[in-house]
């Protein structure tokens, strides 16, 4: 049975910050009451307040981009092996309009 989210929940991960002067320092992840993850960088103040469906979202992205980019390849060494009658896989729709796409 899963509880719902009433008080903050804040955990430290595995993930270090990649670049910049807080290079090295790990991520501290919140999640809110009002589905909200807010991140920061360990030993600083400022956060960053990301709704959980903005999270999906992208995550969808992603993960049909690179289902995309297995099956392309895949139709890419059929065709070079000589197969005939092949289908060139189409790309995914997006889960929102191509403008909130291109501002990621």
């Amino acid at each position: 049975m899963i509880t719902k989210l009433t008080n903050p929940v804040t955990r430290e991960t595995f993930a270090h910050v990649m670049n910049g002067k807080y290079r090295g320092k790990q991520l501290i992840v919140t999640l809110c009451p009002p589905d909200v993850l807010e991140i920061r960088i360990k030993g600083t103040r400022q956060t960053f307040h990301v709704p959980i469906g903005a999270c999906l979202n992208l995550a969808m992205i992603i993960e049909s981009a690179h289902l995309y980019s297995e099956a392309k390849s895949l139709y890419e060494q059929k065709k070079k092996a000589g197969f005939k009658n092949l289908r060139r896989p189409k790309k995914s729709q997006y889960p929102f309009s191509k403008m909130y796409f291109k501002s990621l």
